[in-house]
């Protein structure tokens, strides 16, 4: 079966190797809240563990799903998103409590 290609020209599964890798590296401390730190990064045993990401951009997004939240406008993620994103990539469960309009959906 030929390996479909995304519109940057690397495959879909090279994509998705890319993006495993990176969800590991880059995953929170489980149990950690981005919100609760003004440090740009956290590091434990010598590794970063997450990055203050501000923009979906700066997440292991898929092109597809960057662009579709290019195509809705959405660009800064607000502080729920923030605080769970990174932990939902991880595969951890998220309960998290928010205002209506907060962002809560598009985070999960």
């Amino acid at each position: 079966m030929p390996r479909r290609q995304g519109r940057s020209g690397g495959g879909d599964a090279d994509e998705l190797a890319e993006l495993r890798e990176r969800v590991i590296s880059e995953a929170p401390e489980a149990g950690s809240n981005p919100l609760l730190t003004d440090a740009e990064e956290v590091e434990a045993d010598g590794k970063v563990t997450f990055s203050r990401a501000r923009r979906f951009s700066e997440l292991p997004l898929s092109r597809r799903t960057l662009a579709g939240l290019a195509r809705g406008k959405w660009e800064k993620m607000t502080d729920v998103q923030r605080a769970t994103i990174g932990h939902a990539l991880a595969g951890r469960d998220v309960l998290a409590a928010a205002r209506t309009g907060s962002g809560k959906t598009l985070a999960f």
